[in-house]
């Protein structure tokens, strides 16, 4: 089994390295592939005319028994799905031609969130599943219900998912791996369905879907958007400690998804998915979810019947936008990661525009956020 997932592993790499290539076009272009066959006399070869063999290799490792196989063959369908998903179908005008293996890469998702999946293989699958759900590949409800409920259908035991077989941090990945794509699919959601005062709230990812499949997307992340807005938060939350507080403060804060003893190790999976999270909140935050009870003020059987008072409610999402506030300013200031500088840019335009943000009398907050955006453009 180990040469097997050195081989996908390496097949996964010669993907990328073609895809950066000068001569990348033929590879991924399966008209263009046929052409300068035609031309060479069948001499030349393209990583396109073995699509269908490249995407069964992936789908047998993906299902394997074989556990060490199994990530590896999700990762190489990842590859394949983010390489080939503009490829069109040259025999079927309008379709593209990964649509063909749509079932396979929904089937290979499905074992992937079973509760004795290891940690690994399933943090992989996340990525997977965005990839799929944020093309027009599944276009299909059916098939956009399927893999969403699998994303979805993890929320309830989220917070007390644990993996005793492995290292603490296995579960922070798993968990943040999954709020991660469900913000990714949630921004994507809004990329055509947005209209009129919503046109900023746009995606930072380059996908255009289709207006159905975004309605169909919307409809099926709708009835799960007050749980994931909560547990949202409390990433940004996690992250704003780890990623700006002195080790004293770090101790004495209670992570909502990391223990103190692993925060060496979780803050590499914090930075992966706070951006798209902190999107997602922002485009929540003039929504009916921001003003009702957080579920994690509930979940103490003390306080399970406990009604908070509008100001209590109020006092916590002030302080939950100075949270995000505080990030997008960190950021910037730094500015040494492009795509989150992008998240940010779009995140604080939903902040600034909604009707809430009128209601922060820290003016010091957007004091300091034209100081940043001043010196931005200065060294710029």
């Amino acid at each position: 089994w180990r040469t097997r997932v050195f081989c996908t592993e390496q097949l996964s790499r010669l993907i990328d390295v073609i895809a950066q290539s000068n001569n990348r076009a033929p590879h991924f272009d399966l008209a263009l592939a046929r052409e300068s066959l035609e031309r060479s006399h069948n001499q030349s070869d393209f990583l396109i005319s073995h699509l269908s063999d490249i995407m069964t290799l992936a789908f047998n490792c993906a299902t394997s028994l074989i556990n060490a196989l199994q990530p590896v063959g999700v990762s190489l369908m990842r590859e394949i799905v983010n390489k080939f998903r503009d490829a069109d179908d040259p025999d079927y005008e309008g379709h593209k031609l990964i649509e063909v293996y749509s079932a396979q890469v929904a089937a290979a998702l499905r074992p992937a969130f079973s509760f004795d999946s290891p940690p690994s293989l399933t943090a992989a699958a996340c990525s997977v599943a965005v990839s799929f759900l944020t093309t027009n590949i599944a276009s299909e409800p059916v098939a956009l219900r399927k893999v969403v409920s699998l994303l979805t259908g993890t929320l309830d035991t989220l917070s007390a998912l644990r993996y005793p077989a492995y290292n603490e941090t296995a579960s922070t990945m798993v968990q943040l791996s999954i709020l991660g794509a469900l913000a990714e699919l949630h921004i994507a959601s809004l990329n055509t369905s947005s209209s009129g005062s919503d046109s900023a709230r746009l995606s930072a990812s380059s996908s255009s879907l289709s207006l159905d499949t975004t309605t169909n997307l919307s409809s099926l992340l709708r009835p799960y958007l007050h749980t994931l807005q909560d547990l949202w938060i409390d990433v940004l939350r996690d992250y704003a400690v780890l990623s700006t507080q002195s080790p004293i403060i770090q101790e004495a804060y209670n992570g909502r998804f990391y223990n103190y003893t692993s925060i060496s190790f979780v803050l590499q999976y914090y930075k992966k998915t706070w951006a798209p999270i902190l999107l997602a909140v922002s485009s929540l935050i003039d929504s009916r979810y921001w003003d009702q009870i957080p579920d994690s003020q509930e979940t103490d059987e003390t306080q399970a019947h406990a009604q908070l008072s509008k100001e209590e409610v109020r006092k916590r999402r002030a302080e939950d936008f100075e949270v995000m506030f505080g990030l997008i300013i960190a950021n910037l200031s730094a500015a040494d990661d492009e795509e989150a500088t992008l998240y940010s840019l779009k995140a604080v335009g939903n902040l600034l525009s909604s009707s809430f943000s009128r209601s922060i009398e820290s003016y010091s907050l957007f004091a300091e956020l034209i100081e940043v955006l001043i010196l931005n453009l200065q060294i710029g």
